[in-house]
């Protein structure tokens, strides 16, 4: 069996590790997968895959850029895998030499945004994008942010999303959830800002926020301000999204103009769990939602309009109720693991 080493900067909460653990699911059927972590801290997903699939830190308490390369060059020079998959631009950075000396095929995976490096970054990534013998994106957005869009070693593959996990909705009163980590690359002012608008007027009081990172204090404390405290639950990092997705009736994802949007996992687990979905209308979102089809879109980093589309989604409810249905088959139309999967394997024996 041909043996694949996925290289990832970290296997903690967030949606490009849900995917991995979607992807090396299905792939480890046909390959031998060993995933290598370069960042050791919170690794709360790692055990959930543990049983299937060999993980290893790679040089995690080591600064040196240098010494973490030549530590990701001995993990290759001795597990002479077939393929390399590299899952973000840190594990692609500290790999792609060492793929290249060992002249082992390398996936570059890292294009998992619409645009969110700039300078040079941007210019650096775009060399390491040039020295991979593929690219795949999960966004279209993702591959025109770089003008590799008709590049012929370059492709889309749509998320994996396993509908079996999800928990069929059990919310009896409407309520809205945002998964998002607290970080620079989400919106957290325009969801809250139009969360208290919409607890004022008693058109919903319920809302929870899943996700950390550095900023949850900041809004934690911004909550309690507002006198708003007993509206929001702050559930931190989860390990079961499913369940307390099916807990919501509304599924909401604000993104920034800055740092635009590739193909959100939370966007497809709102769907997956019978949630409507409103998202802001950038970057690879458009992908996936058509407005008033399947979801809903409404103007980036502006709460007056995410606030007219709650509104109108709740003096709709036939139609919300038919977007939702559309919203299941759309998962089944552009992002079938079993599908997409078989894409993938077809452009790693064409590697190999």
């Amino acid at each position: 069996m041909n043996k694949v080493f996925f290289f990832t900067s970290s296997l903690a909460y967030g949606g490009k590790e849900r995917q991995i653990i979607e992807v090396v699911k299905l792939l480890s059927k046909s390959f031998c997968i060993s995933i290598y972590i370069l960042n050791a801290k919170q690794q709360s997903f790692a055990a959930s895959i543990a049983k299937d699939i060999n993980f290893y830190y790679v040089s995690p308490e080591s600064k040196s850029i240098f010494s973490r390369i030549w530590s990701c060059y001995k993990t290759i020079r001795q597990g002479r895998p077939n393929l390399i998959h590299t899952m973000d631009a840190l594990s692609t950075y500290l790999t792609f030499l060492p793929a290249l000396m060992n002249k082992i095929p390398s996936v570059n995976g890292s294009i998992r945004h619409a645009g969110v490096t700039h300078g040079f970054d941007y210019y650096f990534e775009q060399l390491s994008l040039y020295l991979s013998d593929y690219i795949i994106a999960n966004s279209a957005a993702g591959l025109r942010h770089y003008n590799i869009l008709n590049n012929r070693k370059a492709g889309v593959i749509y998320n994996f999303i396993d509908k079996s996990r999800f928990i069929e909705n059990r919310s009896q009163s409407v309520a809205i959830v945002m998964t998002a980590n607290f970080t620079d690359y989400k919106d957290h002012k325009t969801f809250l800002t139009c969360a208290e608008r919409l607890i004022k007027e008693k058109k919903i009081i319920r809302f929870n926020l899943l996700g950390d990172g550095p900023y949850t204090d900041k809004w934690k404390c911004w909550v309690r301000e507002k006198g708003l405290a007993d509206n929001f639950t702050f559930h931190g990092k989860v390990s079961n999204v499913e369940e307390l997705l099916a807990e919501n009736s509304i599924g909401v994802l604000c993104s920034t103009r800055k740092y635009k949007e590739g193909i959100s996992n939370s966007i497809l687990e709102y769907m997956g769990s019978g949630l409507l979905t409103i998202a802001s209308d950038i970057g690879g979102t458009s992908e996936i939602i058509t407005n008033r089809v399947n979801g809903l879109l409404f103007e980036v980093e502006n709460p007056d309009s995410l606030y007219q589309n709650i509104i109108w989604a709740l003096e709709h409810p036939d139609e919300c109720a038919q977007m939702v249905r559309s919203a299941y088959l759309t998962l089944d139309e552009k992002f079938s693991a079993t599908k997409n999967c078989e894409i993938l394997i077809d452009i790693y024996t064409q590697l190999i």
